[in-house]
C-alpha cells in the first residue's frame, strides 16, 4: 500500500536482525525458545534482586505481603522482557493476537502494534524494578510495601471489573468474549499474559 511507504520509512519493520517479521511465528519451535529467552531473563533479574534483599523478619502476613509483591515484580520482568526487547514477536510468536486482528501481512500496522508494544515493555520494566524498592529498601512501618500492594490492588480490581461487568461506562474494551472470560477453552485461546495477570490479581 503506498500510504504504508512513509510510514515504513519512520518504523521500519525489523526485530533483532529479522527483517521478514511476517514469517515470524511460523514454526511451533519458535514460540517454546522466545518463552525460554524471556523466562530466563526474568529469572536472571528477579534472582539478582532477591540475593540482594535483606532477610524477612516479622509475621506470616508480612511475609505473605512480601512474597505477593515479589510475585508481581516477576510477572512485570516476564512481560517487559518479551514485550521490550520481543515486541513483535511478543503478538506474532507469542499471543498469536496478529493472526486475530489480521495484522500479519500490514506491516505498518505491526509497525505501530509493535511500537505501542516496547513501550509496554518499558513500562513493565519500570514497574517492576519499583515493585523491587519495598523489598530492597524495606522501613520499619513497612509504608512503601503496603502502599505498592494498595495500588496495585485497586488498579487490578477495576482493571478486572471493567472487562467482565456491562456497568462499568468508562470504558468497555473491544474484545471477543473468549478473550474475556475464564474458563478452560478461553485460557487454552487466550495469550499467556492473561492468566498471569489473573493469577497476579
Amino acid at each position: 500500500c503506498a500510504m504504508e511507504e512513509p510510514l515504513l520509512y519512520l518504523l521500519p519493520a525489523v526485530e533483532w536482525g529479522v527483517s521478514d517479521v511476517e514469517g515470524l511465528g511460523q514454526s511451533p519451535r519458535e514460540f517454546k525458545v522466545l518463552a525460554a529467552k524471556v523466562l530466563s531473563a526474568a529469572l536472571v533479574a528477579t534472582a539478582l534482586l532477591c540475593l540482594a534483599m535483606p532477610g524477612v523478619e516479622g509475621s506470616w502476613c508480612l511475609f505473605g505481603a512480601k512474597a505477593a509483591l515479589f510475585f508481581a515484580l516477576f510477572s512485570e520482568f516476564v512481560r517487559g522482557f518479551l514485550h521490550f526487547f520481543w515486541p513483535y514477536s511478543s503478538h506474532l510468536v507469542f499471543s498469536g493476537m496478529a493472526d486475530n486482528i489480521n495484522a500479519r501481512h500490514h506491516r505498518a500496522e505491526l509497525a505501530l502494534i509493535a511500537m505501542i508494544t516496547h513501550q509496554f515493555g518499558a513500562a513493565n520494566l519500570l514497574l517492576g524494578s519499583m515493585y523491587a524498592e519495598p523489598l530492597l529498601f524495606p522501613n520499619p512501618h513497612n509504608s512503601s510495601l503496603v502502599f505498592a500492594l494498595g495500588i496495585t490492588l485497586a488498579v487490578r480490581v477495576v482493571q478486572n471489573y471493567q472487562m467482565c461487568c456491562t456497568t462499568m461506562t468508562f470504558f468497555q474494551p473491544a474484545l471477543p468474549r473468549w478473550l474475556v472470560d475464564g474458563d478452560v477453552e478461553t485460557r487454552q485461546k487466550a495469550p499467556p499474559g492473561k492468566t498471569l495477570q489473573d493469577v497476579q490479581a
